[in-house]
């Protein structure tokens, strides 16, 4: 059977070349994780060395996603693709009256018909899965929205406060994730937000929980749209902490979910985005 998986695969990856997402950098021939750690990283620092500058990034994770994906919404999704008529029948029937059972040491399930997702551990599996989530793209001077398999990174290049984009951004992706029937793993969705410019007020990383309150009562920002979800918990602010020699090094302070920060310094900042 993976055989004829790869068979399919090299005939289907070409057809649907100019439909897939250009920021998707998983199960791509010759680009993998560090290529999507370089762009971000890069896109990143280029515009905090911008006067009035800060970058907002959520972390977006879905629940169980290869196990939610519809087989009619992707039929849809391969006909818009190009995919002709006989291909895209072979892969739903392929996707649809799986039979599944249980053996657990001598004693085995009945079996049960399934129709949702795609079989993990199979040759198309990952493919079919890129395909399903390229018709949600977006990419600007100043917002953009980068894959990597089933999780997602919204990154807002904001100027003197100006978010509108990529808040728009973020909503329409939780519409769309609703849409396509992709439950977003609210603990597991955190934002970072990095802002290096030197004044007192000035919030610069959270690491709260996409919709969990802060413990110290700050109503934070507003619920997003459609999850069913609290607001989210303010960010901690920007401060200065003394080195070594002496110096101030900035720092920046994560906020755990019991409310109490922790400070670590702006070179190991970016090593921990790409570790949620």
């Amino acid at each position: 059977m993976k055989t004829l998986e790869r068979l399919i695969l090299d005939h289907l990856r070409p057809l649907v070349s100019s439909f897939m997402d250009p920021l998707q950098f998983a199960y791509q021939p010759s680009i993998g994780v560090d290529d999507a750690v370089i762009y971000l990283l890069h896109t990143a620092l280029t515009h905090l060395e911008k006067a009035g500058s800060t970058v907002r990034i959520m972390f977006f994770d879905f629940s169980s996603a290869f196990n939610t994906i519809q087989p009619r919404l992707l039929g849809d999704k391969l006909q818009v693709a190009g995919v002709d008529h006989h291909l895209t029948t072979w892969i739903l029937d392929y996707l649809t009256q799986r039979p599944q059972f249980v053996r657990v040491k001598g004693s085995q399930s009945d079996w049960l018909l399934c129709s949702t997702g795609v079989p993990q551990g199979t040759v198309l599996a990952p493919f079919l899965f890129t395909l399903y989530t390229a018709d949600f793209s977006h990419g600007s001077s100043s917002c953009h929205l980068q894959n990597f398999s089933d999780d997602s990174a919204a990154v807002g290049l904001i100027t003197d406060g100006d978010e509108t984009e990529s808040r728009g951004l973020i909503q329409d992706f939780v519409d769309w994730s609703l849409r396509n029937n992709l439950q977003i793993n609210a603990s597991k969705t955190k934002e970072l937000v990095v802002d290096l410019r030197r004044r007192n007020t000035v919030h610069c990383l959270s690491a709260s929980h996409l919709g969990y309150p802060d413990p110290s009562g700050h109503p934070g920002y507003p619920p997003l749209a459609g999850t069913g979800l609290p607001p989210a918990g303010p960010e901690s602010s920007f401060r200065d902490a003394e080195g070594d020699d002496g110096g101030l090094k900035p720092c920046v302070a994560l906020r755990q979910d019991d409310g109490h920060p922790i400070t670590v310094h702006l070179s190991s900042l970016f090593s921990w985005a790409t570790t949620l």
